[in-house]
């Protein structure tokens, strides 16, 4: 029996605001997650605290745990944690590889000024080097 390979599952409208949302905040990368119930899929937005904003993200601590704490009490899924890349492509640097805590969770990229390839990328970090995930998308979530 072979099971089917891994695919990001996102909605239409989401995917739309997560590219508004990289766009809107211009050089800063923007940050968080992506969670799931058996109802809807949510985009939960963390700030980025990085000095450096323009070319890497730290999640606010103080945030990052509020949103497990919801994860928990909502009987939630964390489906993927999500990054931009304002001026760059769509792929993981050495920085997004080395801090990815989450090794069975997803990262994907936005990457709304991308000169090659995909504006929005799913990748799977724990393998080396990380492999891309198909992203998959809906009109809406029943």
């Amino acid at each position: 029996m072979t099971s089917e390979p891994p695919v990001l599952v996102l909605s239409d409208a989401l995917m739309r605001d997560l590219l508004d949302a990289a766009r809107a905040a211009g050089p800063r990368e923007i940050c968080g997650f992506i969670v799931h119930d058996d109802k809807a899929v949510q985009c939960l937005p963390v700030s980025n605290i990085a000095t450096r904003s323009h070319d890497r993200f730290i999640m606010d601590p103080a945030e990052q745990i509020a949103v497990f704490r919801q994860i928990r009490e909502q009987g939630q899924t964390l489906g993927a944690i999500y990054h931009s890349h304002p001026r760059g492509e769509a792929r993981p640097s050495r920085h997004d590889i080395d801090g990815h805590g989450y090794p069975r969770i997803p990262a994907l990229i936005i990457a709304p000024a991308a000169r090659h390839g995909a504006v929005m990328q799913a990748w799977m970090m724990h393998t080396q080097p990380p492999q891309p995930l198909p992203i998959t998308t809906t009109a809406r979530f029943l």
